[in-house]
């Protein structure tokens, strides 16, 4: 599915993160628990960096993959994603 889903475990609500026009395959959550980054599949696949609060796209990075985002994951400190 091309939608991101953030479960709040004490309100039992969800947030949904809709910034992908194709399957997400892969997802990073970044050592301070805020940003995530997710990889979709597809002919022109992309990452997006998002708030995981307010659902919101911080930046979407595309024109480097050419058959999908398999893999992700932030370093310790939070400053690469690979």
């Amino acid at each position: 599915a091309g939608v991101g889903v953030v479960y709040n475990t004490r309100e039992h609500k969800q947030k949904f993160y809709l910034g992908h026009n194709d399957d997400i395959i892969s997802l990073a959550l970044h050592p301070e628990r805020v940003l995530v980054a997710t990889g979709q599949v597809g002919k022109e696949p992309y990452i997006c960096v998002w708030d995981s609060y307010n659902v919101q796209t911080v930046s979407i990075l595309k024109d480097v993959h050419t058959h999908g985002i398999a893999c992700l994951a932030f370093d310790l400190e939070g400053q690469c994603l690979v």
